[in-house]
């Protein structure tokens, strides 16, 4: 959903959105019915072809990019204690 919402900042075709999600046809047209139901995606009034997105999948895109910011961050921090920890218990041992 993220690649596709993206993808459709500027009003964009359905090929376009295809190579931006690595999508099949089949896979995006339900993708597409599903955010369009949700109102996070619209169809271009002027073009009727093309989708852009609203403000409510605008809204999804900032919580996912915090989400991933966050989980991102916490990893990185919990990695990097991890890493203290083991150079501050040396072993006697180099093997262990």
């Amino acid at each position: 959903m993220y690649e596709i919402l993206s993808a459709a900042i500027e009003p964009v075709t359905r090929t376009r959105l295809i190579y931006a999600s690595f999508l099949s046809n089949n896979e995006l047209r339900q993708y597409i019915t599903m955010l369009l139901e949700y109102r996070m995606l619209e169809v271009d009034p002027i073009t009727k072809t093309r989708f852009k997105v609203t403000e409510e999948g605008r809204k999804f895109l900032r919580l996912y990019e915090n989400i991933i910011r966050i989980t991102t961050s916490t990893l990185s921090n919990n990695l990097s204690n991890v890493a203290v920890q083991r150079s501050n218990n040396k072993s006697p041992h180099p093997s262990l």
